[in-house]
């Protein structure tokens, strides 16, 4: 695990409105749906990605659908702690010129990180796992949001926590470790249940598409 310190709080609106989201969704689906009416897990398998699904044509909204949906409360919680560390101090980064066209490209690169997370996943589980699972969660785009961290605010402090050692490093250490970690676990856990290629998949999402904002901007990284 990789702890950022957030060095800004400017109005984190599209931060706050995506966690409120997640949240709404997951007591629909998660509360009311399978505990309190006892209804089936249906809403995972309609609302999940399936690989075997998209690429067939089918379902075709679920790759941004299943961004929202979380399997316990452990699951959302973790994923929306970690996207709120990591959001602070991007969203308004991204357009340092124009606040509100920061808020629309950290929008933008959220759900872009989040398809390319679903696509590279569904992509590797056609050919070496089983596409017919359906993969839940917004970790993808949250692993896009990690590898934007890291290119924006490199020298940032950062706590790692892997096994029995905890130490304190700069930003781009700690994203990386624990992107590498993610590739390590895929080709090693891949069928373990935990979508690892979606994780690599959302952070390359996302630091291409802040390396190509800054590039066409002509802005420097920090």
């Amino acid at each position: 695990m990789a702890i950022v310190f957030p060095r800004y709080f400017r109005k984190p609106i599209v931060t706050i409105s995506i966690i409120i989201i997640n949240i709404i969704v997951f007591i629909r689906v998660n509360v009311m749906a399978n505990w309190i009416l006892g209804e089936p897990d249906i809403h995972f398998i309609n609302l999940g990605f399936t690989a075997s699904e998209f690429f067939n044509g089918r379902k075709l909204y679920t790759i941004i659908t299943s961004l929202f949906i979380h399997g316990d409360i452990f699951h959302i919680g973790f994923n929306m702690f970690y996207f709120f560390l990591f959001s602070l101090d991007i969203e308004g980064s991204l357009g340092r010129d124009s606040f509100i066209l920061g808020r629309i490209s950290f929008l933008i690169m959220y759900f872009l990180s989040g398809i390319v997370a679903n696509l590279i996943y569904g992509l590797i589980a056609s050919v070496f796992m089983d596409p017919t699972i359906p993969a839940i969660g917004a970790s993808g785009a949250i692993f896009g949001v990690m590898g934007a961290y890291a290119l924006l605010f490199p020298e940032n402090q950062a706590l790692v926590y892997a096994g029995r050692f905890l130490w304190r490093t700069r930003a781009w250490v700690a994203v990386i470790f624990y992107f590498a970690l993610q590739v390590l676990y895929g080709i090693i856990a891949g069928g373990s249940g935990v979508a690892y290629w979606a994780h690599v998949g959302g952070f390359l999402g996302g630091v291409l598409y802040v390396y190509l904002v800054y590039k066409s901007r002509g802005i420097e990284f920090d």
